[in-house]
C-alpha cells in the first residue's frame, strides 16, 4: 500500500494499478505451480502464459503512451 501511494504521482494511476495486478498474478501463478501453502498444484499452461504476456504488454503500452 505504501509503495502504491508513493508511486502513484510518479507513474500515474493506470500504471500503478496494472503493475500491482501483474505482480499479484505472477505470485498467484508461482503459488499454483509449486503448491506453496499446501494447495493443490495447478500446472502452468499456455493460456496462463498468454495472459501474463498480455498484462506485461499492457504495462509497456501504458508506460509508453
Amino acid at each position: 500500500m505504501t509503495t502504491n501511494i508513493l508511486l502513484l504521482p510518479r507513474l500515474g494511476a493506470a500504471l500503478t494499478v496494472v503493475a500491482t495486478l501483474v505482480g499479484q498474478m505472477i505470485m498467484a501463478i508461482a503459488i499454483d505451480q509449486f503448491g506453496w501453502f499446501n494447495i493443490p498444484v495447478h500446472e502452468l499452461t499456455i493460456p496462463r502464459l498468454i495472459g501474463i504476456a498480455c498484462m506485461f504488454a499492457g504495462v509497456f503500452l501504458i508506460r509508453k503512451y
